[in-house]
């Protein structure tokens, strides 16, 4: 292992995968594919049984029944003999973030006299999940013998598990480290506590605490101290790793991690540090520090009838969000124009849930219909009295599916006409792209269930493969009134706006429940320091406001004033509304950001600054009056479009993609 000390802090993670291992494409023959679904629904063990990967003794990647993919996996089943790995790792300040909200959380329990395993699982899990340093740090204390579960069945694989084989650890130090810390979140909540009550009456001193200590503790010193010890012990995973190659910035924090190996036991076992979740390895994992993976390898599933030439890209669970059906993530829009096909994983038992159904929605008025993919996972628990045949069961699933659809259909008519339109598309889709299987989470062989499992999993790899032709457009051509496409795009930007101004506190909407001002305090700061996305769980503001656009300008494509030319078939007309709509997708994601975020960025940092005393109203009315009043204004009326950025923006962005596709605005 070596440390280069390269100054990489200006390049993002994906440039760095891409200089280690560059991912093929079309022109190699290769096809990408997207993995989207709730949390448990089995994405991950459908990635395993695509590698060929022992769920048993090898068990990559890792798997659980809870929140297990928090960063992006992306692998390439190549022909060659090496197996080759990139981690790129989330950046100092991000990791140091998130222990500074972890320590304000643990402060808080202690405040509320919580015992010392609360303040503990506060203090190294944050509160969404996705940084777990418990995985690096260990748990604050043991489990006790009776609370230990033993009814897996895999439990005899796990133990021929060495923790030492994964880093020689002084845990006993660690240990020391973890509770002394704890000691120190009691004493700085008990002092800061005793500040608060000097000025102000008892009563008030609670809600001062809770509405104030995220800003009003991490000037202290005690507080930094905190923070610092438990970096320290972060870094210490580091210097343990004894494999690979080692890149970090000019200060010293790992900026990626490479392995090239021809032995895949030792390679599968050495990646596991980066994406490992067995409790048997807390304390030495990396997981929670890796923002992506990269892996390229000769994996070939026994039961594939061919060797696929594809690149997997399995990420966050669409179920890890606090909002089930907010919109995808600007991240997850941006990998739908680069990839060839979306596979979404959905439980045949419980079939389209709340988030799975708004992205169907999403993708489906991004115009990437024609890459949908169905996968419905544990079709073996699907039974009934009446369910005797496979085919009885795969008609029950798709009579669901139908139904849930059919809400959207229902939904669409009175509240917003683009679910009704999405609804048919996806409906199309379903007929003919959707497979059914079961037994994922075991080897798969060629008895009766299992062989109709792999035969599915085999027509799903060539459908993906050799995808059906889209219909030409034909000659006909669709005519739209400019003055229906902007009304679309002024009712999309009130919409957006309305509805901020509710989560701000600022209005009062009874469909719209206002944000707690800690929550929009966490969205500024991620913003300004320009983390995630500019996202902070269901708060996403550039994603809101590209779904409000994307969905209006659906909805004026669905109807066409006219056409030149004979009226086209549904399958001619959607496969032309797609190629234009897929351009119009991509610029209003780029055009957005810059809007609510890039041009405004001074603003958030101001935003997040903003401390004491009413200064949850007062980041409140900045957010709207000098972020998003001025990236989305609103439209006034007898104002031409010029008038107004956002709409000559978006006006500009469709008649570039309307002049390709042959689309005409008049």
């Amino acid at each position: 292992m070596t440390n280069g000390g390269v100054d990489l802090s200006k390049t993002d993670s994906l440039a760095l995968r891409e200089r280690a291992i560059p991912l093929p494409g079309r022109d190699q023959g290769y096809r990408r594919v997207l993995l989207l679904g709730t949390t448990g629904a089995g994405k991950t063990t459908v990635v395993r049984q695509l590698l060929g990967t022992n769920p048993r003794t090898e068990k990559f990647p890792s798997t659980s029944t809870a929140k297990t993919t928090v960063a992006d996996m992306e692998v390439i089943i190549s022909d060659g003999p090496e197996f080759q790995a990139v981690v790129t790792f989330a950046a100092q300040d991000v990791i140091e973030g998130h222990l500074q909200e972890n320590v304000v959380e643990a402060a808080l329990a202690a405040f509320a006299g919580k015992d010392d395993a609360v303040v503990g699982r506060k203090l190294l899990d944050h509160v969404n999940q996705r940084f777990r340093f418990s995985y690096a740090l260990g748990r604050i204390q043991a489990a006790s013998a009776d609370d230990l579960i033993d009814d897996d069945e895999d439990d005899d694989d796990d133990d021929d598990l060495d923790p030492d084989d994964f880093g020689d650890i002084d845990e006993a130090e660690t240990a020391r480290v973890l509770k002394s810390a704890i000691q120190s979140v009691r004493l700085l909540a008990e002092e800061y506590a005793i500040e608060c009550g000097l000025d102000r009456p008892a009563d008030e001193v609670t809600k001062y605490v809770e509405r104030n200590a995220d800003s009003d503790l991490p000037g202290r010193s005690r507080f930094v101290d905190i923070v610092d010890k438990l970096m320290a012990e972060l870094m210490h995973r580091f210097d343990v790793l004894d494999i690979g190659e080692l890149r970090s910035d000019a200060d010293g924090w790992p900026i990626t991690w490479t392995l090239t190996s021809t032995d895949r036991a030792e390679f599968l076992t050495t990646v596991t540090r980066f994406t490992g979740n067995n409790a048997k390895l807390f304390g030495r994992l990396l997981t929670p520090l890796v923002s992506a993976v990269r892996v390229s390898g000769p994996f070939v599933a026994k039961w594939a009838a061919t060797q696929p030439r594809l690149v997997l890209i399995d990420g966050e669970g669409l179920g890890h969000a606090k909002s089930q059906a907010s919109p995808l993530s600007t991240r997850i829009s941006r990998q739908l124009d680069v990839v060839d096909a979306v596979l979404l994983v959905d439980n045949a038992q419980q079939p389209m849930q709340a988030a799975a159904a708004a992205a169907l929605k999403s993708v489906a008025i991004t115009g990437h219909s024609a890459k949908l993919h169905f996968l419905f996972t544990h079709f073996d628990q699907v039974k009934g009295d009446n369910l005797d045949t496979f085919s009885e069961r795969e008609e029950h699933v798709r009579q669901s599916l139908h139904n849930v659809l059919s809400q959207l259909r229902a939904e669409g008519r009175h509240q917003n006409p683009a679910l009704e339109s999405a609804e048919r598309v996806l409906q199309k889709r379903l007929e003919h792209a959707a497979f059914f299987v079961g037994g994922m989470h075991k080897q798969l062989k060629a008895n009766n269930a299992g062989k109709r499992t792999i035969d599915e999993l085999n027509n799903l790899l060539a459908l993906i493969a050799d995808p059906e032709i889209a219909d030409r457009a034909g000659e006909s051509r669709p005519v739209y009134r400019k003055e229906v496409l902007f009304q679309g795009i002024t009712a999309a930007i009130n919409e957006f706006r309305n509805k901020w101004q509710a989560v701000l506190k600022l209005r009062t909407d009874a469909s719209i429940l206002p944000e707690h001002g800690s929550r929009i305090r966490a969205l500024t700061r991620r913003v300004a320091n320009r983390w995630n996305d500019y996202e902070y769980d269901s708060l996403k503001p550039v994603a809101e406001l590209r779904e409000s656009l994307n969905e209006e300008i659906w909805n004026v494509v669905q109807e066409p004033d006219r056409w030149l030319g004979p009226r086209p078939s549904d399958e001619e007309r959607q496969a032309l509304i797609d190629t234009f709509l897929i351009p119009v997708t991509a610029g209003l994601t780029e055009l957005v950001n810059q809007r609510i975020v890039e041009q405004p960025h001074a603003e958030w940092v101001e935003a997040y600054a903003l401390s004491g005393n009413g200064s949850v109203a007062r980041r409140a009315t900045h957010l709207d009056a000098r972020i998003l009043d001025r990236g989305a204004p609103r439209p006034v009326a007898g104002q031409s479009i010029a008038g107004n950025a956002l709409l000559a923006a978006v006006a500009e962005i469709v008649e570039k993609a309307a002049a390709e596709a042959g689309v005409v605005f008049e």
